[in-house]
This record gives structure tokens, sequence and C-alpha cells, in this order.
């Protein structure tokens, strides 16, 4: 187990986080890896979405270009992007994805929440908001049961059966929990496990220090800035880190 210099880590920290920013931008080096900054062959590289980084980015923008060594970066960019754009995969909620969508006379359609997207604080609306998706067609007439079942169809059949991408909107939670009878909003987390991504090869010791402090960072964040946002917004909500009840507002 080999040691580190401070700067090995603080540079790691840096390329990181600076890689998350630079996903509002999709020009790259074609063969670098931006969570290391060093040259590879283009076989060696991976593009990677930014887990739950639709909320704010279409392809090509929201990826990472990065070797398979540098998985455990990636998941530490996960969790920056999270902390930074206070951004909660869907996957990690129990926000369905089939949902009713209220309109701004009242009427009530169904739309979806389509893959990668977040519960996110949304600056313009100053809340917590998710995104979706619908068309401005009636939807009341559609089954939902049919619904359901046509849905985990492939994607071109998604599109063609009711919803067509034509319309969208960011729909504050608190609103979208009262159209979808939610009583309590569910986050469940994970830190980043460093068992996950170790071999007899790794160098632990900067490995571990990166994911501590990224975990760290994590946990700072669910107690502080989320709980304070879920609080301002009185939202009932359950929040897990690692399966254990964190906090919870009722």
């Amino acid at each position: 187990m080999s040691s580190y210099n401070t700067t090995e880590f603080e540079n790691a920290v840096s390329y990181i986080c600076g890689a998350v920013e630079m996903a509002q931008f999709s020009s790259c080096y074609y063969h670098k890896d931006q969570l290391d900054k060093q040259i590879y062959h283009s076989k060696d590289i991976i593009t990677t979405p930014i887990k739950g980084g639709r909320c704010l980015y279409y392809y090509p923008y929201g990826t990472i270009r990065h070797t398979k060594e540098n998985y455990y970066r990636m998941a530490c960019a996960n969790a920056y992007f999270m902390i930074n754009k206070c951004a909660i995969p869907i996957e990690q909620t129990n926000i369905p994805e089939i949902c009713n969508v209220v309109r701004s006379d009242g009427r009530i359609h169904k739309g979806r929440i389509v893959n990668n997207q977040s519960l996110y604080f949304n600056t313009k609306h100053e809340k917590l908001v998710v995104n979706l998706d619908f068309n401005s067609e009636e939807q009341e007439r559609v089954e939902p049961q049919k619904l359901e079942r046509d849905y985990k169809h492939s994607e071109k059949d998604r599109r063609v059966f009711a919803f067509g991408d034509e319309m969208s909107k960011a729909c504050p939670i608190r609103d979208f929990m009262e159209a979808n009878n939610m009583d309590v909003l569910k986050i469940s987390l994970k830190s980043i496990n460093l068992d996950d991504f170790i071999s007899d090869s790794d160098d632990v010791v900067l490995k571990k220090s990166i994911i501590k402090h990224f975990n760290d960072e994590l946990k700072t964040w669910v107690l502080g800035t989320l709980k304070t946002k879920l609080d301002e917004e009185k939202i009932p909500a359950i929040i897990l880190l690692d399966n254990e009840e964190i906090f919870k507002i009722v």
C-alpha cells in the first residue's frame, strides 16, 4: 500500500469537480481522461452520462469521458453533481415514472419522467422540482393500466404512444406530490463503497482518501442543504443514507 502526497489528492478532487463543471459543454479532448487529465488510446476511453444529469443537460452534454480504471472517480463525480446542483436521481426516490400532470387550466394529463432525470433545485422557481414530459392532447381517456403496460415497451414505442416529447414542465415537488397522491417523499442515498472499486494492484491509500472526501461531503450536504430545503418547503420526507434513516420531516 503506497502513500501519496497532498498535491495528488488535491489534483484528483479538482479534476473530478472540474469534469462535472465542464459537462455543460460538448467539446473535449478525444483521447483525454477528464478525471485524471491523462492521455490514453481512444479505445480505452468510455463516455458516461452523469447520474441524474438530464435535469440540466441533454446529450452530448452532461457526459464525462474516462477510462475504466477511473470508474471510482466517476462515482465521485456523480456525488459532486448531486451536491453541487442539489439533484437527486429519480431512481433514488419513490417518485413514480408515470404520473399526473396538472395543466395551467386545471386539466390533468398523464405524463412521464424520462430516463436519467432528477429531483433538483430549480433556480428560477427557487424550489425543488421534477421535469415532466407530456402531450398537449387530452389524456384522461387513456386507461392507467394501458399506460403502464405500454410504457414498458421500447423508447420508440413510448414516443408513438401518447407522449411524443411534445411538451415539458418543471413541476415543484410539493405540487407533484399533491397531484399524484404522495403522502411522503422517500429518498434513499448511498455512500460510495470503496470495496466496489479496489483490486490487488490499486493504490488504495489515495483512492480511499478521495472516496472518503466525497462521502463526507455527501453526508454534510444531506444534513445541511438538503434538509434545509425540504424544511423550508415543508415537504414530508424520509431520508435514508446507506439504508439508515438519517432524518424525517412530518
